[in-house]
């Protein structure tokens, strides 16, 4: 096959898969496909997170690296975020080369780690800058110096080629799905998953999916050139490229049918889903597929959708991020400031009205003056059922003025001012009540007479 980043049909590319195909799993058989139930139906999910790396990385670097080799290569380079950096890793030790990998500070520390880990005495690892392109530049100034090949985390046939077998693997099971939701990053993967389901059957329509802040294949796709994004979003840190590779993006403007974008919050939620329905829990852009799911949902409720788990290695500290936001992007989760006078039980008149359709999940309130308060409270809520009222209605309903200031950064990082000199006799208590709906509105109610909170 043509030994360019820039350039492949899409038959040699369905060609250069099948030959990948028949290579990869010599390290690793096929990985499985979970079913997971979702509110909006049946989901069929490929466990890219249970791979050697836990990531599907390793597709791409190992069909790359086998061909360099058998061109004569001994050492090589690359420059990864992450993921990539493991498949270059399993895929040196494996073939007993040697590869220098280049990657950004911002780069997760499991990740660095595990690197490490799976690569040995076959990997050295070189920390440049703190975005990708930092460490791309440094990866091509060493191959230029040193001679040696680059093994592109996304922009080189035999890459695509790689990553291809995961849409072989999938096509095995295309009786049970009629559309595909693949995660987008540079667009490796959604390329090269394209193109083996559309070999397999051209019915199954193939969406790609980015996360707002990362949408430069989208961007690119509709501008008709290669978009490059001065600033990418990092919570999605597998995904985070500042543009689309030449490859990708010409293979994707022929082999995909749209593209999408979903919220970070909306990732979050994905992740929560996975974990209450299949005890699994995915790093972030791992669960960009999903996302798109739940969202297509919403305009075609009887599609029968499938999706890729692309990896699984996350920093243990995002998981509180995770769980703040997750509710948010499940649309069922709402914080409200309200505007009201500062005095005992006017915060109770309030719940009052709002105890039947939404249950209390945060409160954030600091005395700032002597005749008005502005609390916040976060609402966990139901879908409305037999006429009731939903959070949203009720709260217009209140005498009062609310806004809503569910993502603010001030309630998300719990910035709670307070004025110490407009508090009388002021108590700090920590109070343990039942984690149920309405245990917060009762201790408010009880202690409304005596105190103000």
């Amino acid at each position: 096959m043509p030994d360019s980043s820039r350039n492949i049909s899409v038959t040699d590319l369905t060609r250069a898969i099948a030959d990948a195909h028949r290579f990869v799993h010599t390290l690793v058989g096929p990985t499985p496909i979970t079913e997971i139930e979702t509110s909006g139906g049946r989901v069929l999910a490929k466990r890219e997170d249970l791979s050697p790396i836990h990531s599907f990385k390793w597709r791409g670097a190992f069909n790359r690296m086998h061909h360099l080799q058998r061109a004569g290569a001994e050492r090589v380079v690359a420059a990864s975020a992450g993921n990539h950096a493991q498949g270059v890793a399993v895929a040196a030790r494996y073939l007993g080369m040697h590869a220098t990998v280049y990657m950004p500070h911002s780069t997760p520390l499991i990740k660095r780690a595990h690197v490490e880990r799976v690569g040995g005495a076959h990997i050295t690892i070189v920390l440049a800058g703190d975005r990708f392109r930092d460490a791309a530049d440094g990866a091509a100034s060493f191959a230029a110096v040193e001679g040696v090949p680059i093994v592109e985390a996304f922009d080189h046939p035999q890459v695509i080629a790689g990553q291809g077998t995961v849409g072989i693997e999938m096509a095995e099971h295309a009786a049970q799905f009629d559309t595909v939701y693949v995660p987008i990053g540079g667009g490796g993967l959604a390329a090269g998953v394209a193109c083996a389901l559309r070999h397999a059957d051209s019915s199954i329509r193939v969406i790609g999916v980015e996360v707002e802040g990362q949408d430069s294949m989208s961007r690119s796709l509709r501008a008709n050139r290669r978009v490059h994004l001065e600033e990418v979003s990092g919570f999605c840190d597998g995904t985070a490229v500042h543009a689309p590779g030449v490859c990708p993006l010409d293979l994707c403007r022929t082999l995909l049918d749209t593209t999408m974008t979903v919220t970070e919050d909306e990732v979050c939620a994905a992740i929560q889903v996975y974990w209450e329905t299949a005890r699994i829990t995915p790093e972030p852009s791992g669960a960009v597929g999903l996302a798109g799911v739940l969202r297509g949902f919403e305009d075609r409720p009887r599609q029968r959708p499938a999706t890729i788990i692309t990896g699984a290695n996350m920093d243990f500290t995002t998981l509180g991020r995770i769980s703040r936001r997750s509710g948010i992007g499940r649309h069922d989760r709402s914080y409200f400031c309200f505007h009201i006078d500062e005095r005992s039980g006017a915060l109770v008149g309030v719940l009052d009205a709002l105890h039947d359709c939404a249950n209390i999940i945060d409160f954030q309130y600091g005395k700032i003056d002597a005749i008005r308060a502005w609390p916040i409270i976060g609402f966990e809520f139901p879908e409305p059922v037999d006429g009731g009222r939903s959070l949203h209605d009720a709260v217009a309903a209140l005498p009062i003025e609310a806004t809503e200031v569910t993502g603010h950064e001030t309630v998300d990082f719990r910035m709670i001012p307070f004025e110490r000199a407009l508090c009388r006799e002021p108590l700090f208590v920590t109070v343990d009540f039942p984690d149920r709906p309405g245990a917060l509105h009762e201790l408010m109610r009880e202690v409304s007479d005596i105190a103000s909170i």
